[in-house]
């Protein structure tokens, strides 16, 4: 619509240019070239139109004023706020003169926190600053997805990450270690081994030592005394004894004694792991294991 000089919607003309009418502004103005009405057609009294009117109605309001100005009468400068300066005739703005502002008279300051300060003219929203410390944010929240620095977490990597995360690394925004340095355990390494554990740690989950610092404690937290019948006092893990046992006990934890009908050695044990006396059997026994008594010797002479 060629001849219209404000729409409503785009489909009506609500001002049209000078010497037109009409609900397109199709119509030409029977006015020696003056403007006419928009509705009825009726020549306008430029006389009693203010110098800033385009145009006038009968009632002498204007009907459209030069860039610049609005009102009934266009005596109102439009906002230096608005593009050029240039303003519907209610004072509202056709554009803003700036991008960090938006509303109806482009009044508003767009937030600090928006990029480039710039927001949308209606609604004053827009995509969010990452803070310093992020590298990548969330346009919509301005929360870090990643910090600068891998050994910051937070929305907006303000917390340090544990010191006993290995190299102080830990997932952001959770601040969970990925890693723990040897001695410490749990989600953030905040805990540390039992004090049985060895220098090479323990489990991260369960807190189970990987190996006993002292080869005298076993199981899994190194808490438990090895068997005083193993050699040294020391054992394996699962309490096994890491040398052998003392004279006269034997299986794997040294835990069974040689028994007594076993004939004694003065270099060790009486008896072998499969419990077979090494020297023979003391009087009056025998067998492998020195369990079978022999009858001759429980006989008492004076009796028979």
């Amino acid at each position: 619509m060629a001849n219209c000089q404000e729409c409503n919607d785009g489909t009506q003309c609500m001002v049209c240019h000078a010497g037109r009418h009409g609900p397109s502004c199709t119509l030409a103005c029977d006015c020696n070239g003056g403007s006419c009405n928009i509705v009825t057609g009726l020549c306008d009294d430029v006389s009693a139109c203010p110098s800033q009117c385009t145009s006038c109605s009968y009632t002498g309001t204007c009907n459209a004023c030069l860039n610049g100005y609005y009102g009934l009468q266009c005596d109102k400068h439009c906002s230096h706020t608005c593009s050029n300066q240039e303003c519907h005739q209610n004072g509202t703005c056709y554009h803003c003169s700036n991008t960090n502002v938006y509303g109806l008279n482009c009044n508003i300051q767009c937030s600090s926190l928006c990029v480039n300060d710039t927001c949308d003219r209606w609604t004053g929203k827009c995509p969010l600053k990452c803070d310093s410390l992020c590298e990548q944010c969330d346009s919509t929240t301005g929360n870090c997805i990643k910090c600068k620095n891998n050994n910051l977490y937070g929305n907006n990597c303000q917390f340090s990450c544990n010191t006993g995360c290995l190299n102080q690394a830990c997932n952001q925004p959770s601040g969970e270690c990925f890693s723990c340095n040897n001695g410490s355990l749990g989600l953030f390494c905040n805990t540390s081994c039992r004090s049985g554990c060895s220098s090479s740690g323990c489990d991260r989950d369960s807190g189970k030592c990987f190996e006993c610092a002292n080869q005298t404690f076993y199981g899994d937290f190194c808490e438990t005394p090895c068997s005083d019948n193993c050699n040294d006092r020391q054992c394996y893990r699962n309490g096994t004894c890491t040398s052998g046992c003392i004279t006269d006990q034997f299986s794997s934890n040294c835990q069974s004694k040689c028994s007594e009908t076993c004939k004694a050695t003065t270099i060790g044990s009486r008896c072998d792991d499969l419990v077979m006396c090494l020297e023979g059997c003391v009087q009056g026994y025998t067998g492998e294991n020195c369990k079978t008594g022999t009858c001759s010797f429980f006989l008492n002479p004076f009796l028979q």
